[in-house]
């Protein structure tokens, strides 16, 4: 703590000087013109800046778990991003902003902005970890815009998917019928096949050649008048001749004279015994 009143207040007005010369509030930032971009930050920029890693390291510190040292290199990202006011929803006091410049824009160590505020180390550090917290909001409230986002397309995604698949239906019989009605047929088919090898169709096969057929059907297409004609092919198989009466006559007379003599044969045989 400062000494006396006057101190405080001179440290005061170093403060509010300092602030309103580096730090000037969002109302003449929105005055003057910019050439940067402007409006929240999006996830994709953020992603540019800080880093998964990043967010952790700063989580660490808001929990004073770790020294100031290890999340300084962050500080200057972050100053930019507030000064630029793509963090419309941050609020900082006139002396957070004050050591958000000069350790952040100007690079000062925490030691040089003590003097140059005159404010005690212990207060500076701890209005600078709530400042880092406040930050830890808008990164987390940011990285939830993009989550819910993502959220977003993935219901569109399922819906879709869900519109092209709600005509399909379930089929009325199960895969065990479906199964056994396959069975079924084939067994079927292998008995119509079985009876169809078993017949003999050699003896309803056309007889004739194909030259044959060509000149029977040459002579019918000549018939007189347009009728039709009875196309007959002769068959180049031998039919067995049938014997003439009187050969068959000689053959039994011939079968009888033969079955005479061996009759005798017997008798005189039985004779003779």
């Amino acid at each position: 703590m400062l000494s006396d009143d006057g101190d405080k207040a001179a440290a005061a007005d170093s403060v509010d000087s300092a602030d309103s010369v580096d730090a000037p509030d969002n109302n003449s930032q929105a005055r003057a013109p910019q050439r940067s971009a402007r409006g929240e930050v999006t996830p994709a920029e953020l992603a540019l800046v800080v880093t998964p890693y990043d967010v952790k390291r700063l989580k660490s510190y808001a929990k004073n778990l770790v020294d100031y040292h290890m999340i300084v290199d962050l500080v200057p990202s972050l100053a930019r991003l507030f000064f630029l006011q793509r963090f419309p929803r941050l609020t900082l006091s006139f002396l957070q902003r004050a050591i958000l410049v000069r350790i952040g824009l100007q690079h000062q160590s925490v030691d040089a902005v003590q003097k140059e505020l005159g404010v005690p180390a212990n207060q500076l550090l701890a209005l600078f970890n709530k400042a880092v917290r406040k930050f830890l909001t808008q990164l987390e409230a940011v990285a939830e815009q993009q989550l819910a986002a993502e959220q977003q397309a993935q219901d569109a995604r399922t819906a879709a998917l869900a519109g092209a698949t709600r005509d399909m239906r379930p089929t009325a019989q199960s895969l065990a019928d479906e199964m056994r009605d396959g069975a079924s047929a084939g067994k079927q088919q292998l008995l119509q096949r079985e009876m169809l090898e078993g017949l003999n169709l050699a003896k309803y096969a056309v007889r004739g050649e194909d030259a044959d057929w060509d000149a029977a059907l040459a002579s019918s297409a000549k018939a007189e008048g347009g009728a039709a004609a009875v196309v007959q092919v002769k068959s180049k198989k031998k039919l067995k001749r049938e014997a003439p009466a009187s050969d068959k006559a000689a053959a039994t007379g011939a079968v009888a004279a033969a079955g005479k003599k061996a009759h005798k044969k017997a008798k005189y045989a039985n004779l003779k015994k």
